[in-house]
């Protein structure tokens, strides 16, 4: 049994901190190249994008610990393993490594941009080439995300999304912006069933939470000053809190999120080629009050500014049509 932790960040001291923990049963036997197959599956990574580094974490405070190459380092990594008798005192630190980027900026799936900032600052013999230049590395590393918008990849570490038909969410799924990510994350609680509030919300940071300040269920995204785009950074998809808190009567079914429904709907189903597949006026009504895919009833206001916001931004307005 191995010890993986991810997603965190360094501290001054050399202390791996604010990480994530995943367990992870191997052979005593394995090779490096069998591990680093096996660590790319658990954490959902994609190899043509990103690969990663295996650190072991030493705990002497001087250094961010021993580098996993080989099979002769994994040995005497297991060697060590197994004289613990608790895990946590012998971690795999596990940093990713983007492959787009023209160098090698190492870091953690939650570090900030500041570390690459300041990799890229160790390169170069002034300060003003430095930042130059990692002002570019930055926006190829962002336009590199932007050509993977359109794919559905689930296990791709960075992937454009759109808000429509998103069933849950993982740490490094895109959106073009804010907006988008709001109202995605809006349609998953409504299909969940629970309820959450913004914490924090600016150009550059979105932090939601649970409704109930008690549980454990919270959501960070970050975008960065030369782009719209945010990403998910931390995503803890677990509700501890009481059933009290999860019912049929949510305050995420705005008129936004209910007229991107009916947008779609009507996108999916016009033209139809004959009359009689044509939804009856109850069908509709009854399909527009209370979409089925949701099961939430809102209220008469948000309903109906709901549908006419639909309406308009796929039919126009009655009166300027020209047929009746």
């Amino acid at each position: 049994m191995l010890y993986i932790v991810f997603n965190g960040r360094w501290n001054a001291h050399n202390k791996y901190v604010d990480h994530e923990i995943k367990l992870l049963m191997v052979h005593k036997d394995i090779k490096f190249l069998d591990l680093v197959d096996k660590i790319h599956n658990l954490l959902n990574l994609n190899r043509n994008l990103v690969s990663i580094n295996i650190l072991f974490d030493v705990n002497m405070g001087t250094s961010k610990g021993m580098k996993i190459e080989s099979d002769m380092d994994l040995e005497a990594y297991l060697i060590e393993n197994n004289t613990k008798e608790d895990l946590r005192n012998c971690p795999l630190i596990v940093e990713v490594i983007e492959k787009n980027q023209t160098m090698a900026l190492s870091r953690t799936t939650s570090i900030a941009a500041t570390t690459s900032a300041s990799n890229a600052t160790s390169r170069k013999k002034t300060a003003a080439s430095s930042s130059a230049y990692s002002g570019t590395n930055s926006t190829s590393s962002r336009a590199s995300c932007m050509a993977t918008e359109g794919g559905q990849e689930v296990q791709s570490p960075l992937t454009v999304l759109p808000s429509m038909g998103i069933e849950d969410l993982r740490v490094n799924h895109m959106f073009k912006n804010k907006e988008e990510l709001k109202s995605a994350l809006s349609r998953i609680a409504i299909k969940k069933h629970f309820q959450y509030k913004v914490k924090r919300s600016c150009s550059l940071t979105f932090w939601a939470k649970c409704i109930d300040e008690n549980c454990e269920w919270y959501l960070r995204a970050r975008s960065s000053k030369t782009s719209s785009y945010f990403r998910v950074i931390k995503y803890k998809n677990f509700h501890s809190c009481s059933l009290n808190h999860k019912s049929t009567d949510n305050r995420q079914a705005s008129a936004k999120v209910i007229s991107d429904c009916i947008k779609e709907k009507i996108r999916s189903v016009n033209p139809l080629p004959n009359k009689e597949d044509w939804n009856t006026p109850d069908e509709i009504k009854e399909d527009r009050i209370k979409p089925p895919e949701f099961k939430v009833k809102p209220g008469r206001p948000k309903k109906r500014r709901g549908e006419g916001i639909g309406d308009y931004a796929k039919r126009g307005r009655r009166k300027d049509s020209s047929i009746e």
